[in-house]
């Protein structure tokens, strides 16, 4: 394809753009909302993957030992423990270190007295921490420990893990609902301008066939413009989104302390590099295909 024809291409295809602003417009406008609802989708389902594999790493299920149990019988608990499928590490915590990790959490000087009195006849309980690998199986464990002889109790987060990954997958249902309805309908509006650009010039193009004109030669200022409808229709999101995800997690960040605690989210510069390449393509794909598809339809070969 030569310069000269490529060159021809794009400036008919900003030349149609501008003589059909107004269904241009609303076709980048259609486009833009369906990316937006991608970008948003998708960085809710990176950060609540962030969230969760954060969860594997940092929390587990704390069994604890019934007080009944002989100490030397531990190390056999322990094992069986170990031993669990999903279970990737145990790590045993006796009474004496549990008040040692306690006092540890405590300012210097502060409870001195109530950790001397505390040492004397120690309330804390031997329990096991247990690591999966992966929360999702946490369901299946804790009912084998809770089935266990000599357990006197299980602690987890269960219920907020659950929760996390019901909301990931509820989100990208809808989303990908809402994103397959909004494309379909950004390429019919695609088409509907592409088919008022083919009216508009289908004196000129009649004319181009009979001097010998070949069929993508005058379909190719058809593509272009649909690939710049999509094409801007995905930029305006991404800008936008970008700048409106910082502001949020800042946002949550400074104001809601048990987020910025327990939970992470990821930086614009981790998810954007994936996100803005994943737009580009979704717009020029929608563009692409409007404007394919009005040719077969309203541009005879």
């Amino acid at each position: 394809m030569k310069f000269r024809s490529i060159k021809y291409y794009v400036e008919e295809a900003f030349i149609s753009v501008a003589r059909n602003r107004l269904m241009s417009l609303s076709s980048i406008a259609t486009v833009a909302a369906c990316i937006f609802i991608l970008i948003f989708s998708v960085c809710i389902a990176l950060n609540l993957d962030f969230m969760l594999e954060r969860l594997e790493q940092t929390s587990g299920i704390s069994v604890t030992i019934d007080e009944a149990v002989p100490p030397d019988e531990v190390q056999a608990l322990y094992d069986s423990v170990q031993e669990l499928e999903y279970v990737v590490m145990a790590e045993y915590i006796s009474a004496d270190k549990a008040l040692a990790d306690f006092a540890s959490r405590l300012n210097e000087g502060e409870s001195s007295d109530m950790i001397l009195k505390l040492q004397e006849d120690n309330p804390m309980r031997r329990y096991i921490n247990v690591t999966l690998n992966n929360t999702r199986n946490a369901d299946i464990v804790i009912a084998q420990l809770e089935a266990m002889d000599g357990i006197a109790g299980v602690r987890h987060a269960q219920e907020f893990t659950n929760m996390l990954t019901s909301l990931n997958n509820a989100v990208r249902i809808i989303s990908v609902v809402m994103i397959l309805i909004l494309g379909l309908l950004s390429v019919i509006i695609i088409m509907n301008t592409i088919k008022l650009t083919v009216n508009n010039r289908r004196t000129e193009i009649i004319i181009m066939k009979y001097v010998g004109a070949t069929e993508w030669f005058i379909k190719w200022p058809f593509v272009i413009e649909g690939i710049l409808i999509g094409l801007s229709g995905a930029l305006i999101p991404i800008v936008l989104s970008w700048v409106l995800y910082e502001r949020a997690v800042n946002a949550i960040r400074s104001s809601v302390e048990i987020f910025a605690s327990m939970l992470a989210f990821k930086n614009g510069v981790e998810l954007f590099p994936i996100l803005i390449p994943l737009a580009l393509v979704l717009g020029a794909l929608i563009g692409t295909m409007g404007s394919i598809t009005s040719m077969r339809r309203y541009l005879s070969a």
